[in-house]
């Protein structure tokens, strides 16, 4: 998988996402009392921690995209040797038993 196919997959997902943006608010008023700015700090927490769980979720799904380009890579590395191999044990194997190999 080359870096563009990851960074179509990785784009492919964060496009997908189920969950929906939330309207952008209308410009309010500042918080007149301490109740209100109470409210509002902890709205803004809230959409501060929906947000890193978020991006979280988006870490991780690329973290197991990039776990599994690693495992292509070094099963296309094991692959061709383990064929050259195979391959010289069953001709020392042939050659053993009076079989012409080559």
């Amino acid at each position: 998988m080359s870096g563009l196919n990851f960074a179509a997959s990785l784009l492919r997902d964060a496009m997908s996402s189920s969950e929906a943006t939330p309207p952008p608010r209308a410009e309010t008023q500042s918080p007149t009392d301490i109740a209100e700015l109470a409210a509002a700090l902890n709205r803004q927490r809230a959409e501060t921690e929906s947000n890193f769980e978020n991006v979280a979720r988006v870490l991780r799904a690329s973290e197991r995209t990039v776990s599994e380009i690693r495992f292509e890579s070094n099963a296309g590395g094991i692959r061709p040797h383990a064929a050259l191999w195979s391959f010289a044990i069953l001709a020392v194997a042939a050659s053993a038993r009076g079989y012409r190999v080559f």
